[in-house]
């Protein structure tokens, strides 16, 4: 198990997520995945360090890493030495100490008050951007609604007429002047 970790460790997809080189350990990336014990097939690993990446996903990674490496049985579950150990760099980085965590509340609160940018422009937070071009769709939808009953009850000709008439086109796709009103009998003739 002990040989398997020590793969985990080195395989690329897993290193990236430890403080294993220098220049990770420089920036404050120290974390590492430790053997705890090993219980009949269950295995216990203990995460130290700070880890840059969720730490439930470096978690997951090792213990399926280890999981595959082993023959089949060897190792049926694998447990975190203590819960406390899967919460996020944030919250276990002395880096962040000094500094107040933002929560979902906060951010809509300062969602609501108006945001201005250093021309003293009004900006918009994601979700009244959201809200705002769902509704501006949602008036469009209701616009072509409309539009689309009042042609149902026309004939064909009167159909086309209307379609082109607000498109600004004569039937061969050229543009024409507002002033032409052109029947379809008109549009006929001229074919």
């Amino acid at each position: 198990v002990k040989e398997a970790l020590k793969r985990a460790r080195e395989f690329e997809d897993i290193a990236k997520y430890l403080g294993t080189t220098e220049s990770k350990q420089r920036s404050g990336i120290t974390g590492d995945v430790e053997f705890v014990k090993m219980s009949g097939s269950e295995l216990t690993l203990r995460l130290v360090g700070n880890f840059w990446h969720n730490r439930q996903v470096v978690f997951s990674e090792v213990g399926d890493f280890i999981k595959k490496a082993l023959p089949a049985g060897t190792v049926q579950s694998v447990v975190i030495e203590d819960q406390a150990q899967l919460q996020g760099f944030a919250e276990t980085s002395k880096a962040f100490q000094d500094r107040k965590q933002i929560t979902e509340d906060d951010l809509n609160a300062v969602e609501a008050k108006e945001l201005k940018n250093v021309w003293g422009e009004t900006l918009e937070g994601p979700a009244a951007e959201f809200r705002r071009k769902k509704a501006e769709a949602e008036a469009k939808y209701k616009e072509e609604m409309e539009k689309r009953k009042e042609l149902d009850g026309k004939g064909d000709a009167e159909q086309i007429q209307a379609i082109m008439k607000e498109k600004g086109l004569d039937m061969f796709g050229n543009a024409v002047a507002v002033e032409d009103n052109l029947r379809p009998e008109d549009i006929l003739k001229q074919m």
